[in-house]
Order: C-alpha cells, then sequence, then structure tokens
C-alpha cells in the first residue's frame, strides 16, 4: 500500500519537498547560509477552510468541558486542595471523552497539529493552547487563554 505523504529531498537544489493528498510544501535553503523559507505557505489560502472548520468543532467541546467543570463546582470545592486541579482535569477529560473526536484527530493530524491524543494530563491547557494556535495561523482574534 502507497504512503499518503511523500517526502523528496533534492540535494543540488537545497530544497525539501513535501506532498501530502491536500498540499505540497516547498522549503528552500536561502543563500548565504540563512534560515530555510517555506513556500507556499499561505495558511489563509491553503489550509483556511479546514482550520475554520477544527475551531468550529472544537469550540463548543471546549464551551462543554467548561460548563461540566461549572457543573460539578460544588464537589470540586469539597476537595482537598491538593487534588482538586487533578480532580478538575478528570471532570474536563470526561467531559471530552463524551465526544468521538476521531474524525477531528485525523484533521488535526493532516495539519500536522496535536491530534489530542495525549491531553489526558492538562485537557484545558491542551485545549486552549491548540484554539489559540489555530486562530493566531487563521489571522483571527484569540480569547481564551493565550499562548506563549
Amino acid at each position: 500500500m502507497a504512503s499518503r505523504y511523500t517526502l523528496a529531498e533534492h540535494f543540488i537544489t537545497n530544497t525539501l519537498r513535501l506532498e501530502c493528498p491536500h498540499h505540497v510544501i516547498v522549503v528552500e535553503e536561502k543563500p548565504r547560509g540563512g534560515a530555510p523559507d517555506a513556500r507556499p505557505f499561505s495558511m489563509s489560502q491553503n489550509f483556511a477552510p479546514e482550520i475554520e472548520s477544527i475551531i468550529s468543532r472544537l469550540k463548543p467541546i471546549r464551551l462543554e468541558v467548561l460548563q461540566a467543570e461549572e457543573h460539578f463546582r460544588r464537589e470540586l470545592d469539597q476537595v482537598y486542595s491538593g487534588n482538586r486541579q487533578s480532580a478538575r482535569n478528570l471532570v474536563h477529560y470526561v467531559s471530552l471523552r463524551r465526544h468521538d473526536i476521531r474524525e477531528l484527530q485525523e484533521d488535526l493530524g493532516r495539519l500536522a497539529l496535536s491530534s489530542l491524543g495525549r491531553l489526558e494530563s492538562h485537557v484545558m491547557a491542551t485545549l486552549d493552547a491548540l484554539l489559540a494556535l489555530l486562530h493566531k495561523i487563521a489571522g483571527k482574534k484569540w480569547n481564551g487563554r493565550a499562548i506563549e
């Protein structure tokens, strides 16, 4: 079975070409040892529909995760303070897992972004970082937690 991705290096021309079913990225080394320059890499043109779709699917999930935390506020307040953040994260995780995110994970993977496969220990931080990054790529303002 053929791979969905093709990677070709061109040593003579100092270029690297990455092809997947929907996109081609060519990286050329700048003259005089400068940093690589990726072309074509206009997120607003090439990836805008996919990014918008991912954002529109992630935002309601994030909202539901926050609503679950609010729903269990009294119970969380009674948890020993040293374990409260872990209990809050457990509520976030259980709320998130109520959703089938496999298609979302595939779409994120196609954009070489977090597949949400390792978010168990920091659910909200991962969702916020991912949404902030997607908004930044799309050139939009993000009203949640910022990424550094």
